[in-house]
């Protein structure tokens, strides 16, 4: 059983899933926190090299330490403390973001670091309510060398600590600081703190080092760079524990990998069949076309390959609807050329039947006639009906030929095309009185088969005009085309007449009236050529007069006459 293409990238898509599930699992089983810390480590060298660098350049002023120390902060997230050689912190912009009170005493200002008894949201904790502005206090802490700067936690082996002092005083000022929740929550004291156990437990060393914190258990790091002047710059950053958080986490992991999973498949599902639908009306579309039905057009709009490929089948589908409809068309003009070739062999036998009749009869008369008179009657009538057999044969020849026409156009003068002296006996013999009104124009036309079409004419007025009648020819200018007429008078056509004349054999009641033996085939071979020319040619009844015309293309300059 064949699967349908919706279950295909249904399945294809669940497996992709699956697999990605899976990798997720283990790469953040085994490489996450690894990565992570590393990413971390190599940040904060590149930004604390970057600072020393910077710090070094710099010209040491209150305002650009300022400045290099908040840049730092900002981009590593980690505390910075820089100390000259007598161990005072240079950057005393570092105590901004710690709480603090300043106490007002008889003879100077000093800034007492209250450490974690304020809490993260900035507010007094426990007993230490009263450390408010405009209170009295009464403290004892560590001073920092050469700042009137007092920590209330302070070690007496803290390098930092230059001797243990009594503030007392009134609060003039207070900085408590809303800190973020989380691990860079206090690092400023910590740092204050780790400084001091440096010197007491690792003298002289520079680089980094990296411990778990006794209180949170928590990954530090901290980093020591000793100038050229016997100052010193600490920093430290806190390194979360990834390996617990996602030990926690992967124990629950398969909760969320059945969810993920049941979500997913639900999502694969619609969006197979979101994906699959232009494919299936595409697959409908071509089966239509397959069985031949061009009744309808793909319509799919996506701004895609689809869109194309639907655009693609209804070119095809157009192309094969104009094909088909086009070898209908070639098989109906074949089937009717067959028609025509059975009656023209039909006509072409019944006519050539009839002088064979006449002329086997004379010759049997001329086998026993003795009268010199008889047999030179017969002999006449012989050569007569053999010229109606050669002509005949003449028209039939140029009726094949003007059905396979090749038309070679050349510009040609109107009053070159119109020659009535070959026609000149006939016209006297019946004393028909001929008018020629001609506008000299330039007409593309290939010359000799108009000629052709032309002398047909012609002689066909002449035939059918009655002694004493008028035959007129005419070459006018009509839009962009000359437009030939030639006009006999004393004779009209019935409808009948009109709608067949330009038919092969076709002999109307005027040609047995008139007792014209011609062939039919004139008209025909007429119509062959202008059809061939594109042109506009028929005939009319015109005030007891008969007009056959045709037109032929011009070129835009007249040539008039002088």
């Amino acid at each position: 059983m064949k699967k349908s293409v919706v279950s295909k990238v249904f399945i294809s898509t669940v497996f992709i899933l699956i697999i990605t599930l899976f990798i997720q699992l283990f790469v953040q089983m085994n490489f996450i926190p690894d990565l992570y810390f590393n990413m971390r480590l190599k940040e904060t060298n590149i930004g604390f090299n970057d600072f020393i660098n910077d710090y070094i350049e710099s010209d040491k002023s209150y305002n650009e330490i300022h400045y290099l120390t908040k840049e730092y902060k900002e981009s590593i997230l980690a505390p910075i403390i820089i100390l000259d050689k007598n161990y005072t912190i240079s950057n005393s912009s570092f105590f901004d973001e710690m709480n603090y009170i300043e106490v007002q005493s008889e003879d100077k200002k000093s800034i007492i670091l209250l450490g974690n008894r304020v809490d993260e949201t900035g507010n007094l904790s426990g007993e230490y309510l009263n450390l408010s502005l405009n209170r009295n206090v009464d403290l004892i802490g560590g001073k920092l060398n050469g700042l009137n700067v007092i920590i209330l936690d302070y070690n007496q082996k803290n390098t930092l600590i230059e001797d243990i002092v009594r503030i007392k005083g009134k609060i003039i000022r207070t900085n408590f600081v809303k800190r973020k929740q989380g691990v860079y929550s206090y690092q400023s004291e910590k740092l204050l703190r780790e400084i001091g156990l440096f010197f007491s437990d690792k003298p002289e060393k520079i680089g980094n080092f990296e411990f778990i914190e006794n209180e949170t258990g928590l990954n530090m790091a901290m980093k020591v760079y000793k100038l050229k002047d016997g100052g010193w710059i600490f920093s430290i950053f806190t390194i979360e524990n990834l390996s617990e958080i996602f030990g926690v986490f992967n124990k629950y992991y398969i909760y969320f990998f059945v969810f993920q999973f049941f979500l997913f498949s639900i999502l694969a599902f619609l969006y197979s069949k979101w994906i699959t639908k232009p494919l299936k009306i595409l697959s409908k579309d071509a089966s239509r076309i397959a069985i031949m039905d061009f009744s309808k057009e793909s319509k799919i709009k996506t701004g895609d390959e689809l869109e194309i490929l639907s655009n693609d089948l209804n070119l095809i589908s157009k192309n094969m609807k104009n094909n088909i409809a086009l070898l209908k068309q070639e098989a109906l003009i074949k089937e009717e050329n067959e028609k025509r070739m059975r009656e023209l062999l039909a006509n072409l036998s019944h006519e050539f039947k009839t002088p064979l009749g006449i002329m086997s009869g004379f010759l049997e008369m001329l086998e026993v006639s003795e009268d010199d008179e008889s047999r030179e009657y017969c002999i006449q009538i012989i050569f007569k009906e053999i010229e109606k057999l050669n002509n005949l044969t003449k028209e039939t020849l140029l009726l094949c030929e003007s059905q396979e026409l090749k038309i070679v156009s050349e510009k040609i003068l109107s009053s070159d095309l119109i020659k009535i002296d070959k026609f000149k006996n006939k016209i006297n013999e019946k004393k028909i009185n001929v008018k020629i009104e001609i506008e000299y124009l330039y007409v593309l036309c290939d010359k000799q088969k108009i000629k052709l079409v032309i002398d047909n004419l012609i002689s066909n007025a002449i035939n059918y005009t009655d002694i004493l009648e008028t035959i007129e020819i005419k070459v006018i200018r009509e839009n962009d085309n000359a437009k030939f007429m030639f006009k006999n008078t004393g004779i009209t056509l019935s409808d009948k007449e009109i709608k067949n004349v330009f038919n092969r054999y076709y002999r109307g009641d005027n040609a047995k009236r008139m007792c014209y033996d011609g062939t039919g085939l004139g008209l025909s071979i007429v119509k062959n050529i202008l059809e061939g020319h594109k042109s506009k040619y028929g005939v009319f009844n015109e005030n007891e007069s008969v007009v056959f015309f045709f037109t032929l293309p011009i070129e835009l300059i007249d040539i008039k006459e002088d």
